[in-house]
């Protein structure tokens, strides 16, 4: 059997492609935070220890990242993607958990998450991060969750 899900280190070239197909609760969650696909995939890559793109049946479907640790020893993880992700979500969520356990062999996880943005509050759920929806952060008149795994 093929496999239809590669990741690879992410080039440059490949913000464009995402951008331009990025799933509709993406670029909402974007529009929240006041930011645009293309500026926010440019930072990815720019600001980011590492940078990956995912491809399903060979297309970019997404594109995930991590910061450098900080003095705390925590990295803020982050993943946009297309529509093209859900046609194969067991291997999907699969794949997450792996690099979710890898990465917290040294450092804790965390970021930030819009409240509307279900799927996406599910998907990290699967992954084992706890989603803070009981405390809500206000930006830009939205709210957003803090998300985070502790390091192993």
């Amino acid at each position: 059997m093929v496999n239809r899900l590669q990741i690879r280190q992410s080039k440059f070239s490949d913000i464009y492609s995402l951008a331009k197909n990025l799933r509709e609760e993406d670029k909402e969650e974007l529009e929240a935070l006041g930011e645009t696909p293309l500026y926010s995939l440019k930072e990815g890559i720019r600001k980011g220890e590492r940078c990956f793109t995912v491809l399903v049946d060979g297309k970019i479907a997404g594109m995930y990242g991590y910061s450098k640790k900080d003095i705390n020893n925590s990295s803020i993880i982050w993943f946009l993607g297309s529509r093209d992700c859900d046609k194969i979500p067991v291997a999907f969520v699969k794949e997450g958990r792996k690099l979710v356990n890898e990465l917290t062999k040294d450092r804790n996880l965390q970021n930030i998450v819009y409240s509307g943005n279900k799927s996406h509050i599910t998907y990290l759920k699967s992954l084992g991060f706890t989603v803070a929806e009981y405390y809500p952060t206000e930006i830009n008149n939205h709210y957003f969750y803090y998300f985070y795994k502790k390091k192993r």
